[in-house]
């Protein structure tokens, strides 16, 4: 989605252009948080009203909506479930299904105003990242049971992923640069990892997991390898880079280029180097 609420693809085998909207613009009123499922061609709005939206990609077309919440939602997030959307709001954490929508699960915990929320790869995990500085996890069909990561410096999270295979959870730290990874499923801390001299916001990992990529506002992008935990390689941007996704053959990946004084963003594709 671009400012003006409009969702474009991209076609990067010729000159990057807007390909379509598949939003009407009569439309975009009011949108609080999107989200495009990585599973199937659906996606998610969730409006200031407290409305949910889920729309057809390939269709354009509005196929559910219901109103679950009373206060604007942080975040959406499809579950690899079909069908199976998690949302926050400052007070709640609660998934829904759209071929039951009455029935919503609410995940419980000392945990408020979530804006970082991902699933595990297999859909059995959900983690969160609120206030408290830690990351809690809770296990699919336990809402009431919780785990909570710690972090070696008590710092705000500003990035979180899982790792392909579902073994490892990152968490990238504001203010003491810092990169985590946790065991899954019991949970130990694997590495802390030290290189970035401002705010990590963004992680991602290589399809085999052997890798990964973080970016900071320090404008380097720093390669790890992830069974030696080392630094293997820094390459330095001309502006900070947030929001990494890597391509499905492993061969580049792209993410969005901040300008902070001027506002503007561009987003960028890089060949993946071979450290």
């Amino acid at each position: 989605f671009d400012q003006e609420d409009w969702l474009v693809r991209w076609d990067f085998e010729s000159s990057p252009k807007s390909l379509f909207s598949e939003i009407d613009p009569m439309q975009t009123t009011g949108i609080q948080e999107r989200h495009i499922s990585k599973h199937d061609y659906k996606f998610a709005i969730g409006r200031t009203n407290g409305m949910i939206e889920i729309w057809d990609r390939k269709t354009g077309q509005l196929e559910f909506e219901k109103q679950y919440a009373s206060s604007e939602m942080n975040r959406i997030i499809a579950s690899p479930e079909k069908g199976v959307w998690a949302v926050s709001t400052e007070q709640r954490l609660f998934s829904f299904s759209q071929t039951h929508p009455e029935n919503v699960t609410e995940f419980k915990g000392p945990i408020h105003d979530v804006r970082l929320l991902e699933y595990s790869p297999d859909g059995r995990l959900l983690a969160a990242v609120g206030n408290e500085q830690q990351v809690f996890v809770w296990k699919i069909g336990h809402p009431d049971q919780t785990k909570s990561l710690s972090l070696s410096i008590p710092d705000s999270i500003g990035s979180l992923q899982f790792s392909n295979k579902g073994d490892l959870i990152a968490a990238g730290t504001v203010n003491s640069n810092r990169i985590y990874l946790w065991n899954v499923p019991d949970f130990d801390l694997y590495a802390e990892l030290e290189g970035h001299i401002q705010g990590v916001n963004s992680i991602v990992f290589s399809l085999d997991d052997q890798t990964i990529i973080t970016t900071s506002l320090d404008r380097n992008i720093i390669f790890w390898h992830v069974p030696t935990r080392q630094e293997m390689l820094t390459l330095f941007n001309d502006r900070p880079v947030m929001n990494l996704r890597i391509s499905p053959d492993d061969q580049s990946f792209v993410g969005i280029e901040l300008d902070i004084h001027a506002g503007d963003h561009r987003t960028r594709v890089w060949h993946a180097p071979r450290p």
